[in-house]
């Protein structure tokens, strides 16, 4: 009897352990990032109405303007009701003569350096950033990116967002003779890839070339 007894409770603290470890883990929240629910922002220039600027209407890159960017929720979050908790961060940059021109336009939901202010609608459902540049920036025509983090209201984390301030249409002039062809941009990035995919093969056949050249020498 005394055996069985003392076998019972060696029984019952080798399994009890298991069991409340068992029970511990079950009772863990597993976290769901903004990444996994695939929420993403819409980040874009926008007028007083907060609506997306046409491309006639976007502000030129000129001194002392001031530029209103928009932060939406896409639509997976908006169909799931979820809003902008904030705006983490926001910074500009550009390159310029000097290198790189840099400027932390917001942080942690509010406005920097009395240069921009951020502003956000009830329940998240947009934000605006209204900003101006400093001098550094108007160096060079160059386009001017901007990029930080938005935390929404469910989910945990926040989302990486981009913007390309300044967009250019450019052409390109072939003057290989008197009757030069000007490309639009897309068919210029055509030609690129073209270009591209001849020196590709021209590089690949240097490569072979030298391979048959080191095996004829072995």
């Amino acid at each position: 009897m005394q055996l069985i007894s003392t076998t019972m409770r060696f029984l019952f603290f080798f399994l009890f352990p298991f069991v409340f470890v068992t029970s511990a883990e079950s009772d863990t929240a597993v976290e769901t990032t903004v990444m996994d629910l695939n929420y993403r922002i819409d980040a874009f220039e926008c007028g007083d109405d907060l609506r997306s600027l046409s491309k006639e209407d976007k502000q030129k890159k000129k001194i002392i303007t001031v530029y209103r960017i928009c932060f939406e929720p896409n639509s997976v979050a908006r169909e799931a009701g979820v809003g902008i908790k904030k705006v983490d961060s926001w910074t500009w940059e550009t390159s310029n003569d000097d290198g790189m021109a840099v400027l932390e336009a917001a942080r942690d939901g509010e406005g920097l350096g009395g240069i921009s202010a951020l502003e956000c609608l009830e329940e998240g459902k947009s934000c605006y950033l209204d900003t101006f540049l400093t001098p550094g920036f108007y160096n060079n025509p160059g386009t001017v990116l901007g990029n930080g983090e938005v935390s929404f209201t469910t989910g945990t984390g926040s989302v990486p967002v981009k913007l390309n301030l300044f967009s250019f249409d450019f052409k390109v002039t072939l003057k290989d003779g008197p009757d030069g062809k000007e490309l639009d941009s897309a068919e210029a990035a055509d030609l690129m890839q073209d270009m591209k995919a001849h020196n590709d093969a021209v590089e690949a056949q240097k490569n072979n070339e030298n391979t048959d050249e080191v095996k004829e020498e072995l």
